[in-house]
């Protein structure tokens, strides 16, 4: 807060001294204004982004919050040894979701880059063992690495396409779920001492082990970019309106055109419409002062989200796209793939504890 300058902040030592002198003057107190909430109670007013209409204030619970943040980390368990880099907007679900849900039950540590423009330094210096972040950073950081290969010595570019092709072969390897043979593990050894090794430490993922993209649609190159590293990213799908998310992948089971499957109770069908509706503890309690919008989101429990899209046959499920942005056909349907006619469309996607 060196920088900061208003009138209106304090320091923290000056914080702790108003402290103890309410502490003094009424100990109850804390006890009491704990005591005093409940899990229910309006933890954020959240306001939508506005790409499809006007912003919307989503009234979201402190059990909507932590509950999203318990399932997330239900299927990527993190420790409080574990390092957490906090640079984007705290305007944004998503960061909330990393930063306050995740963080305040797990305990691990939240790391602030000292500025905009040192971010990319800063989390090389920390090494974060979680990271998310939306598909226009992991893109230009595959653009880094490759103008850096084009810059770089004829025995440099040597190194960096034999250990590139290896990766990706094991890389392509698992997504396909087939056993990585033993020449292949020895390859892709000499790859990792060769190169990427130090490509995930000048990156900053040299200690990463989860890593989270979502926001909008990533492309399949940079997917198996990142792979090929070593590096476990993974989408997630959601909206502000179910906490933040629904939907990951699983390690071991990443499919390019799809964001996963649903994560602890949460439940998503498909209307016959094509319509993705979510089901869970996360869903917000409505809109802000504004009925008519949160009747036509909220029905029966189940979160509309505006979004189009189906189930695969693996049970992941494919977003395809805003339904304002769905074409019409003549007979009235709307113009999806054709897997949403073979049956899948109306049935459940869910994950229960146990």
């Amino acid at each position: 807060m060196r920088n900061y300058h208003q009138d209106f902040l304090i320091s923290i030592k000056k914080v702790q001294e108003v402290g103890q002198w309410m502490d003094r003057k009424e100990p109850e107190l804390f006890e009491n204004l704990i005591n005093a909430g409940h899990g229910d109670d309006i933890c954020l007013l959240f306001y939508t982004s506005g790409t499809t209409a006007l912003p919307k204030g989503a009234l979201l619970s402190h059990w909507n919050m932590l509950t999203m943040g318990k399932n997330l980390m239900a299927v990527d368990p993190c420790h409080d040894t574990d390092d957490f880099v906090s640079y984007l907007p705290f305007a944004w679900i998503g960061e909330q979701m990393m930063s306050i849900s995740c963080g305040l039950q797990v305990g691990y540590t939240i790391n602030f880059p000292e500025e905009p423009t040192t971010a990319k330094e800063d989390i090389r210096q920390i090494g974060p063992h979680v990271m998310f972040a939306p598909p226009r950073l992991y893109e230009g950081m595959t653009r880094q690495v490759q103008v850096k290969y084009i810059d770089s010595s004829w025995i440099k570019r040597k190194i960096y396409e034999f250990s590139t092709k290896v990766g990706y072969k094991v890389a392509d390897l698992k997504f396909k779920k087939k056993p990585v043979s033993f020449p292949w593990k020895i390859l892709n050894g000499l790859a990792y001492l060769a190169l990427q090794k130090k490509l995930k430490d000048h990156l900053g993922m040299s200690r990463l082990r989860h890593a989270y993209t979502g926001g909008a649609a990533m492309g399949p190159d940079h997917f198996r970019f990142f792979h090929a590293l070593g590096v476990n990213l993974k989408q997630i799908y959601g909206q502000t309106e179910i906490a933040g998310i629904s939907i990951v992948h699983r390690d071991g089971d990443v499919k390019f055109d799809t964001v996963g499957t649903p994560i602890p109770e949460t439940e998503i069908r498909i209307t016959e419409e094509g319509e993705i509706l979510s089901k869970s503890p996360s869903v917000f309690q409505g809109y802000y002062k504004n009925e008519e919008a949160t009747k036509k989101t909220l029905v029966d429990g189940w979160l509309y989200s505006g979004d189009r899209g189906f189930i695969d046959e693996d049970g992941h499920l494919v977003v395809f796209d805003r339904s304002k942005d769905v074409m019409t056909l003549r007979d009235g349907s709307p113009s999806l793939p054709n897997i949403l006619k073979r049956g899948s469309s109306s049935a459940p996607l869910s994950r229960r504890p146990g």
